[in-house]
C-alpha cells in the first residue's frame, strides 16, 4: 500500500509486482500541475520495507538518486555522498531546479527522501516514483508542499 499526501489531500495507490508503472499520483502530479504563486515544489517521502541491501550501497543508493533526477528530466550540478559504519548513507544531488536528498536506515529498511523543484519544467513525483521503485519500497508515504508562495505575482529584482 503507497500512500501520498498533498496539500491536505491523501492520494492511495497499491504497488503493481512486476509493473513498471503505478498507481501514484496522476491528479495533481502530472506535468499539467501549475504552481500558481509559488516558487517550487516540495515533496518529503517517506519508504518503508526497502531492500537492506540497496539502502546500504552508497554507489547504488548515488545511481538511483542521480537516475531519478534525470528521470524526471533535471539537470544535475554537484553530487555528494556518504556511506556511515556500521551502516547508512546520506547524499544529495543537487539539481539546476534545486535538489534530491536521502538519509537511509538499511537495518530498517527505511529511506527519507526529500525532491524540491523549483519551476514547472520538472515534476518531483516523477523522481519519487522512481525512487520508490528502484529502493523496492513496500510502503511509502509521502507529502508535496508548495515553496515561495507569494499573494501577488513579484517582480525578480537584479543586483
Amino acid at each position: 500500500m503507497l500512500q501520498f499526501i498533498s496539500m491536505g489531500i491523501w492520494v492511495t495507490g497499491t504497488r503493481v509486482s512486476g509493473s513498471d508503472s503505478f498507481l501514484f499520483w496522476q491528479t495533481k502530479g502530472g506535468n499539467d500541475y501549475k504552481m500558481s504563486n509559488s516558487l517550487g515544489r516540495h515533496v518529503l517521502a517517506e519508504m518503508y520495507g526497502c531492500s537492506f541491501d540497496t539502502l546500504n550501497d552508497r554507489e547504488k543508493v548515488e545511481t538511483i538518486m542521480v537516475n531519478a533526477a534525470l528521470e524526471a528530466g533535471a539537470e544535475v550540478r554537484e553530487v555528494v555522498f556518504h556511506k556511515f559504519s556500521p551502516q547508512g548513507v546520506s547524499g544529495v544531488v543537487v539539481i539546476s531546479e534545486s535538489h534530491l536528498a536521502i538519509h537511509t536506515w538499511p537495518e530498517l529498511g527505511y529511506a527519507a527522501v526529500d525532491v524540491f523543484t523549483c519551476g514547472d519544467r520538472v515534476n518531483p513525483w516523477d523522481a519519487c516514483n522512481y525512487l520508490t521503485d528502484k529502493f523496492q519500497a513496500g510502503h511509502m508515504t509521502a507529502t508535496e508542499m508548495k515553496r515561495g508562495i507569494f499573494e501577488t505575482q513579484k517582480e525578480a529584482v537584479n543586483l
